[in-house]
């Protein structure tokens, strides 16, 4: 079943060499490129590339990037084409996004992400204008696609927004994070710098 996302990619089609560098030291760590162009996969002081890569599975998978409208499937009538110009109309009418700095921090479950400071308050706005702008285009979730995202360990503001937009961490419940690992675990050797409270909440 094709799914579909809207994604931001820090580094590419930008010729900011800072944004660039970012995303090639990212690649660097996943040892993947969403572009799918080669990458010589980097290790980092203190590890070795198969704890790297036992920590980043999902990650690589999907490459390094921070989620604006999450996977959904095309509503009825619907075409990826379709949905590929929308996103190159709204994209062409709006200045860069632009994020003065970034820290490591650790969420959900145990994984690590790079996030924002206070100092980029249009990425939530564009975030937010992201999921409502491209809504026509998302088909109703089955029952099994709501209930994998166990509404019932949600508040009831995100149940809120899980019934209305289709995945709860979005609007006000929604933080930019771009994604570096998977769920470490806490006796799992080496770890990035950066504390991991338990049971924060997953985005």
């Amino acid at each position: 079943m094709t799914r579909y996302a809207i994604y931001a990619a820090p580094g590419t089609g930008t010729a900011d060499p800072a944004a660039i560098a970012l995303r090639e030291r990212a690649e660097r760590w996943l040892g993947r490129a969403v572009s799918g162009a080669p990458v010589a996969p980097g290790v980092p002081d203190g590890w070795d590339r198969a704890r790297v890569d036992a920590i980043t599975a999902d990650a690589r998978r999907y490459g390094f990037h921070a989620t604006l409208k999450a996977p959904f499937r095309l509503a009825r009538g619907r075409t990826a084409a379709e949905l590929d110009a929308a996103v190159a109309r709204f994209a062409a009418g709006r200045a860069a996004a632009r994020i003065p700095r970034l820290s490591l921090a650790c969420l959900g479950a145990g994984f690590y992400a790079l996030v924002p400071g206070d100092d980029a308050p249009g990425l939530r706005a564009l975030a937010a204008e992201t999921v409502t702008a491209f809504d026509a285009f998302r088909a109703p979730p089955t029952a099994a696609e709501t209930a994998r995202r166990h509404p019932e360990r949600l508040s009831e503001r995100q149940r809120e927004l899980l019934a209305a937009w289709g995945y709860p961490y979005v609007l006000n419940e929604f933080r930019f994070h771009l994604t570096l690992t998977d769920p470490v675990p806490r006796n799992g050797g080496p770890r990035p710098s950066a504390s991991c409270p338990a049971g924060s909440p997953a985005r």
